[in-house]
């Protein structure tokens, strides 16, 4: 904790705030016109011998920036300010990650303090220099966007929204350019008589259609589709369904189509009628009885000679006789807690496997002391929240936040004298504790 004892309130030509806090043993001066970086490369104004508490001038029109690199949630840059109304500097804890955001949320509700983030995204430069030889002046651009995970983008952020830059590019020099040959003379151009629309449409039967060419003056090939005018009307016999039915097997379905008078086609769904009835060389049964154990049974196939398939039951014949010696139900029910369940198995005399399922019997039930809450309210200062905890007899853990009632307000005190407690800055005046400051930034330890 900091003491303000013997601490001068003003500076020549700076008003200092009693938010503004130096160690009591060798008072140090802070500038609020020369910027400097820190070791963490943040920009702003430092308190000498304190490189992470940065102190925020109201009268900098150029609004501080905060360049916090820690491995937060919010990478960008921060611009922080306070109210141009304010007296002297405002400090900032920027110690780590976790500090900085605190301050964050608290100065988000205060009506002379503020912060947002120089959350920018520039695409990348879009325009490809020329590729032709010799020097060459060409155009970029490339576009800003907000940040879409910004939580508090600053106002006047890209502006402009769109960025353009020239570039030159040097190719090379470029080699000379042979003269170009001479035209050849053009040939003298094709004449020839214009003919006829060939063939003649009378040679195609009305409503079908033909293609017409004919040859043109200039010896192109000219070409259209014309309709037919023969008279063609048509005659036809009329045929027998086809195919035969004698020519598909029986009980296979097929479609017969036939030519009527008008040489229109008629169709129909029909059924074969073609003997095709298949032979095959009948089969033993299969597998054969000695490849199976005597007393198991096994099903046997056959082909008949009509090729159809034929099934039966056997026993086998094969000497398979096994004798193994029946052992325990296996795991114990001893190796796992009661209520929980396990499968057991055990080998029978003649060699087979029996499993059951049963419950445990192991006992697996833990048991502790409850504990007090810990630490105790009276050691902690009136007012002020901390976390607590204690163990239950299960032996699990149980946490709560908790508010102290010990009194840490000095009795006395001494002219001079300061102490902070609870938001607030205590200075000792005519012997008596009088606050001096509030705010959750009033007291702070670098």
């Amino acid at each position: 904790m900091l003491n303000l004892s013997g601490i001068p309130t003003s500076l020549p030509g700076i008003l200092l705030p009693a938010i503004l806090f130096i160690h009591a043993a060798s008072a140090q001066t802070i500038s609020d016109t020369v910027k400097s970086v820190n070791g963490h490369g943040d920009e702003g104004y430092w308190q000498q011998g304190q490189p992470d508490v940065m102190i925020l001038w109201p009268e900098d029109g150029r609004n501080v920036v905060k360049r916090f690199t820690g491995a937060g949630q919010h990478p960008y840059p921060y611009r922080l300010w306070v109210d141009p109304d304010r007296a002297g500097g405002f400090p900032v804890l920027l110690k780590d990650e976790t500090t900085f955001n605190n301050f964050l949320e608290h100065i988000d509700a205060n009506d002379d303090k503020d912060w947002c983030q120089l959350a920018e995204n520039w695409s990348a430069w879009t325009g490809n220099p020329p590729g032709g030889c010799g020097v060459h002046s060409y155009s970029q651009r490339r576009t800003c966007s907000v940040a879409a995970d910004a939580e508090k983008p600053c106002a006047d952020l890209c502006n402009p929204a769109v960025e353009t830059r020239t570039r030159q590019v040097d190719n090379g020099s470029c080699k000379p350019v042979p003269p170009s040959p001479p035209p050849s003379p053009s040939p003298p151009p094709n004449t020839c008589s214009v003919s006829a629309w060939a063939p003649d449409r009378s040679t195609v039967c009305s409503g079908e259609t033909l293609t017409q060419t004919r040859t043109l003056s200039d010896c192109s090939t000219d070409r259209r589709t014309v309709g037919g005018t023969r008279s063609c009307r048509e005659t036809c016999t009329a045929t027998s369904w086809s195919p035969s039915t004698n020519t598909v097997c029986a009980g296979e379905s097929f479609t017969q189509s036939r030519t009527l008078t008008n040489c229109s086609t008629d169709r129909r769904t029909a059924s074969g009628t073609k003997s095709c009835r298949q032979t095959c060389t009948a089969t033993s049964w299969s597998p054969s009885t000695s490849t199976v154990c005597v007393g198991e049974s096994l099903t046997q196939t056959r082909t008949l000679a009509d090729c159809s398939t034929d099934r039966r039951t056997a026993s086998g014949t094969k000497s398979c006789r096994q004798t193994c010696t029946a052992t325990s139900w296996s795991p114990s029910t001893s190796t796992v807690c009661t209520g929980g369940t396990l499968t057991q198995s055990r080998t029978l005399a003649d060699c087979s496997t029996d499993t059951r399922t049963v419950n445990g019997t192991k006992s697996c039930r833990p048991s502790c002391s409850a504990t007090a809450w810990s630490p105790s309210t009276s050691t902690v200062c009136l007012g002020k929240s901390f976390s607590q905890s204690r163990t239950l007899a299960d032996c699990s853990t149980q946490s709560r936040t908790a508010t102290g009632t010990k009194s840490c307000r000095k009795a006395e005190c001494s002219n001079g004298q300061s102490y902070c407690s609870a938001y607030k800055r205590y200075l000792c005046r005519n012997g008596k504790w009088v606050v001096i400051a509030e705010g959750p930034y009033v007291c702070f330890t670098p």
